[in-house]
């Protein structure tokens, strides 16, 4: 592991499943598959909710880590979240996906034992599916290497998904805003469980 993807993985202080998935080809509710041009993350019944997605990522390498919802992903660590919407419910999608991130970053800033002053945009992906960037510096006192933590959220169904990252001081938020949109764009879903038969036949 290099430093960089050690210091991310001690940056990400969502709340961590205990369940650990096993690196293998097999399509399981979590497998990473190896192809020509990058991989595919793949999720099943991911966090024992009804939802099915992948991930098509292009430019790079793709492997799982110790952790059950962090990935190496072509050489940035990516965490993926998957949750039930309705403890978040608002008016609207986009409340909906605000009253979450509130909840998440109040949860990380007790972690933290900071107060956490974040940020959320509007934007849409794919020129159809809204989405909610939501970000925050990081705390010197936290890390002096990681300068941000971003992250993209969006609902499909009755569930909320969510990609996040870190952003260092070597990088620009555009650079790493591009990677998590690059990721969105890329997760696709359906209402069937995810087989070899299934990507042969859609990918």
């Amino acid at each position: 592991m290099t430093r960089k993807f050690n210091l991310l993985s001690a940056a990400l202080f969502l709340t961590c499943i205990a369940v650990q998935a096993q690196n293998t080809a097999a399509v399981d509710s979590k497998s990473v598959i190896e192809t020509k041009d990058g991989g595919l993350l793949i999720f099943n019944h991911f966090n024992k909710l009804d939802v099915f997605f992948y991930i098509d990522y292009k430019g790079g390498q793709v492997r799982t880590t110790e952790r059950h919802n962090l990935f190496e992903v072509g050489g940035t660590t990516l965490q993926v979240l998957a949750l039930d919407k309705s403890q978040y419910k608002g008016k609207s999608n986009q409340e909906t996906l605000e009253n979450h991130a509130k909840s998440e970053i109040d949860y990380i800033g007790n972690y933290l034992k900071v107060q956490l002053k974040f940020k959320t945009e509007k934007i849409t992906i794919n020129g159809q599916q809204e989405c909610l960037l939501w970000y925050y510096e990081m705390p010197e006192s936290v890390s002096k290497d990681v300068k941000s933590q971003l992250y993209i959220s969006f609902i499909y169904k009755d569930f909320i998904i969510g990609v996040n990252t870190a952003q260092f001081s070597n990088q620009t938020f555009n650079e790493i805003l591009d990677f998590l949109k690059g990721i969105a764009q890329n997760t696709h879903y359906t209402d069937e469980r995810i087989t070899l038969e299934y990507l042969c036949k859609n990918r």
